[in-house]
């Protein structure tokens, strides 16, 4: 890499804010330096004012609009599926042994079906790029709900003992016993 590109990169990380380590190992251009170093900004989910992902509120409309009058219920990540947001305080009651956890995602969500998702929607959601998942936790944040997980329960079971569970670090899914404890995202089919 070139003196001068290199002084770009790191002008570009002066501008943001942003530690030297990251830049130097991975990162090999400017335009990835500033994508990165923008990433990295907690402001960074909204754009002219709307959200990267719809919003469902709880007056049954979407949008992508910032709109402090509504109650954000779920985020909408598809056509068909929406993430139900969750509140602080009841995080608690989402982190729950299997059984527990599928018997909490069938409540009713606005008149909506709920489930803890398939396998195939945790599949698609653990090969989100983690720019995109980056996106979705900030915008959980900024409702003022808790952010997606690390590990979470999907509507299915292996056998009497196992289920199975997405792990967005490890970007598959996975087994695990039904006696631990994971997070359950309640995913609605609107």
């Amino acid at each position: 890499m070139s003196n001068l590109k290199t002084k770009e990169i790191d002008d570009e990380g002066k501008k943001f804010g942003v530690p030297k380590f990251w830049y130097r190992s991975s990162v090999v251009n400017l335009a990835e330096a500033r994508d990165y170093a923008e990433a990295e900004m907690p402001e960074d989910f909204l754009f002219d004012g709307c959200y990267p992902f719809k919003v469902l509120y709880a007056d049954n409309t979407i949008s992508d609009a910032l709109d402090e009058g509504k109650l954000p219920v779920a985020i909408v990540l598809s056509p068909r599926y929406a993430l139900k947001l969750v509140k602080p305080e009841d995080f608690k009651k989402i982190r729950c042994s299997y059984d527990k956890a599928m018997a909490l995602v069938k409540e009713d969500v606005l008149g909506y079906k709920s489930t803890a998702g398939s396998r195939k929607f945790w599949e698609i959601m653990v090969a989100m790029n983690a720019r995109e998942l980056f996106r979705l936790r900030q915008q959980m944040k900024h409702l003022g709900c808790v952010p997606l997980g690390e590990q979470c329960w999907i509507n299915e079971e292996l056998n009497s003992d196992y289920a199975w569970r997405a792990s967005f670090g490890d970007k598959a899914l996975a087994t695990c016993r039904k006696c631990y404890f994971n997070e359950v995202w309640s995913i609605i089919e609107i």
